[in-house]
């Protein structure tokens, strides 16, 4: 029921390694997320890059040649992208500048907040 089902009985030891891998993955996944010291630039790029892995994951299960792997790990996976996208949205807006893809909140976006019609007093917290 792992790796498409394509290994009956038990899971070769590399398999079972990075089976043992994806979970602590997931573990410092969500610890990461939890913590409050990360900085709102941080959080987003762990939310995006753990939304990027989920669709490759829910797709990945979706073609599986095991059926109970994708009647489980398929929803599964959507469920963690619709929690993921949830999470995104929380995290407020974004102003992306420069070549980089910088993002900047607070005084520095101020005018473009305001060209766009934005009230000062509604943008996101200033992150230093």
């Amino acid at each position: 029921m792992a790796w498409g089902g394509v290994h009956p009985g038990v899971l070769p030891v590399p398999l079972r390694v990075a089976s043992a891998g994806s979970s602590v993955g997931f573990d410092a996944l969500a610890h990461a997320l939890g913590r409050r010291r990360l900085t709102p630039g941080v959080r987003g790029r762990v939310t995006a890059g753990a939304l990027g892995l989920s669709v490759v994951s829910a797709a990945l299960n979706a073609a599986s040649a095991s059926a109970q792997e994708r009647a489980i790990w398929t929803p599964f996976a959507l469920t963690q992208i619709a929690l993921l996208v949830a999470a995104r949205r929380q995290q407020g807006p974004r102003h992306r500048v420069g070549a980089l893809g910088l993002t900047v909140h607070g005084e520095a976006g101020g005018a473009a907040e305001e060209a766009r019609g934005i009230p000062v007093d509604e943008r996101t917290p200033n992150v230093r």
